[in-house]
């Protein structure tokens, strides 16, 4: 990613599923939430490098926002 681009890259760094609820970028680390309106909803943390998932979690229901203390 590079903030002085005149054009949209054409690398993909998600796949997303479901209903692509939520993003955030910090660092290396791009947070994604899938939301799900009648179970728990799945935070995904990807690698922006290596266009990777580092991490997933279980968030509650229908999460929408990406907060960092």
């Amino acid at each position: 990613i590079n903030d002085t681009a005149t054009s949209l890259s054409t690398t993909s760094i998600v796949q997303p599923e479901g209903y692509f609820y939520g993003l955030e970028v910090r660092g290396d680390a791009l947070f994604t939430l899938n939301a799900n309106f009648s179970d728990v909803s799945t935070l995904n943390v990807y690698s922006i490098t290596s266009k990777t998932i580092t991490q997933t979690k279980e968030v509650a229901i229908g999460a929408s926002k990406i907060y960092f203390n």
